[in-house]
């Protein structure tokens, strides 16, 4: 994977608040766009949907759901997502993740211009606060 010299990157942002019943309208919506990264919050999805059934090939996908074994609850819902265009050169830096639902993916564009996404989904329904939501994060 080569790294791609841009003047701009074009990013889709949205809180798409549950993917798993609209997997082929994403899909088919998907196959008439033309971003260079997509983030997508509140996805709603687990082991049992493949990413290949949102995203074709053009794109790497990372993906950090929500088990309801994972994150200490019992709740669905939640998990992030970033896809980058296969011809970027991008990886996902897990070891800067918490405990918390983000996700952190590097992106390398041109020679040495490198650009850290960082998706991170606050836990609003938990009786944790926000400043014990940061501090695990941080």
């Amino acid at each position: 994977m080569s790294s791609v010299k841009l003047d701009s990157l074009n990013v889709y942002y949205q809180n798409v608040r549950g993917l798993r019943t609209k997997t082929h309208l994403f899909y088919c919506n998907l196959m008439n766009s033309c971003y260079d990264i997509i983030i997508l919050t509140e996805t709603w999805l687990n082991s049992g949907v493949s990413s290949l059934e949102l995203f074709n090939d053009r794109y790497v996908v990372y993906r950090r759901d929500r088990e309801v074994s994972d994150f200490h609850c019992t709740k669905e819902g939640g998990s992030v997502l970033i896809a980058v265009l296969k011809s970027l050169k991008s990886i996902r830096n897990k070891s800067l993740e918490s405990g918390c639902e983000d996700i952190w993916v590097t992106v390398e564009i041109g020679d040495h211009n490198k650009y850290h996404q960082i998706l991170f989904l606050w836990d609003l329904s938990s009786s944790t606060s926000s400043k014990n939501n940061f501090e695990a994060f941080h």
